[in-house]
């Protein structure tokens, strides 16, 4: 009986490791195939991405997050350099302009059209010019619709940043994204009970970026040390990351309206709004009504929402709409949330009807400006 040649048996047992390396490489790169979030998770760890969180936005030190300027898919520039949707305005404001500010979510962003002229402000924005009542003025459009968005952003975002924009309307469209603090445990009205800040994923570095060549070793780094962005889980948590957890509501089980953040924070956004000289219009949201799922888990909720609305708008005396379902047949939605251009279309004509008693105040009273500063207290920035 010959004698095993141990040379061949290392040589065999080479091959054969190989063969599985092979195969398992092969593995991973269907998988990465087959799981986009994975494949562009790696692209940015890589650097042939740009960062971004799973909502093309970006991380930003008090305004949580901002569309990332600059954006374009679907060969479209989404957001303008000035991190907001659509063309960009001077922050200053142009004689005989009528600017219109567009303050909510995902449905004021318009997640549900690709060219962002087809969004909702910006087929308003049309309208507004078209009007006779407007003849000669220049309408500028400015959506800050916010992907994920509450109204913990809009107050934020208004308080921050576009109250220097100094619009004369102000259209106040909250989506659905407020119902979530509701059915996740332990209740915040900070949301801090189901939001966690946006993470930002830094391409490795370039000496590193060699075992992400491997589709195998790929598969492995991402899920192992970034499954929550592959997840697309980067901004929400279920309850466990409470920070802390300070609020315990006055009767169990049931939050008071003034202990609802969302009514506090609408309250406040447009009482600073109406301090700053502007006139504001609250438009409710409602789901796709055809969406089964959708309306048994959410429309108690949406309707809750509507009807906070109509109270604030009632206290602070300002114009409130409800949502026209009634003209939103099944063929508009392109989701349970969402409407695609037909439905944007019809959103912003129903939008405009409801702005006609509004325009001849509007129209009338003097643009806001910056309220005059007492003498001695202009700042002199360095190096000017």
């Amino acid at each position: 009986m010959a004698s095993p040649n141990p040379a061949r048996h290392v040589l065999f047992s080479l091959f054969a490791l190989l063969l599985v390396l092979v195969l398992l490489e092969g593995a991973g790169g269907w998988l990465l195939s087959r799981q986009p979030a994975l494949a562009a998770t790696r692209e940015l760890l890589l650097g042939e991405r740009l960062p971004e969180t799973d909502v093309n936005a970006t991380p930003q030190a008090y305004l949580l997050y901002i569309p990332t300027p600059g954006f374009t898919s679907h060969g479209f520039q989404q957001n303008n350099s000035q991190g907001y949707r659509g063309p960009a305005i001077p922050v200053q404001r142009t004689p005989g302009g009528f600017r219109v500010l567009f303050l909510g979510g995902s449905t004021t962003y318009g997640e549900g059209v690709h060219d962002p002229a087809a969004s909702y402000p910006a087929r308003l924005g049309e309208l507004l010019q078209a009007d006779p009542a407007l003849a000669g003025r220049q309408v500028e459009i400015l959506n800050a619709g916010l992907r994920w968005g509450t109204t913990a952003e809009i107050l934020i975002h208004y308080l921050l940043k576009f109250r220097y924009y100094r619009p004369d309307l102000v259209v106040i469209n909250p989506g659905g994204n407020d119902p979530v603090a509701y059915t996740t445990p332990a209740y915040q009205p900070d949301y801090s009970h189901w939001r966690k800040p946006p993470r930002m994923i830094e391409p490795l570095p370039h000496q590193s970026r060699w075992l992400l060549r491997s589709r195998l070793a790929s598969l492995l780094v991402v899920l192992l040390f970034y499954p929550d962005v592959a997840a697309g889980t980067t901004f929400v948590h279920g309850s466990e990351q409470t920070p802390a957890r300070w609020f315990t509501p006055r009767q169990s089980g049931r939050l008071q309206l003034d202990e609802q953040a969302f009514y506090n924070n609408l309250s406040t956004v447009v009482r600073e709004i109406r301090r700053d000289g502007a006139q504001v219009l609250l438009l409710s949201y409602q789901g796709n009504p055809f969406d089964v799922a959708d309306q048994e888990a959410w429309r108690r909720y949406y309707d809750h929402e509507e009807r906070v609305l109509q109270q604030v708008a009632a206290e602070q005396g300002v114009l409130f709409a409800p949502f026209p379902l009634a003209r939103m047949p099944e063929a508009l939605w392109v989701d349970p949330s969402h409407l695609g251009a037909a439905g944007e279309q019809a959103k912003a004509q129903y939008v405009h009807e409801q702005l006609q008693p509004l325009l001849p105040a509007l129209l009338s009273a003097q643009p806001p400006s910056a309220p005059p500063a007492p003498a001695g207290l202009e700042l002199v920035l360095p190096g000017q």
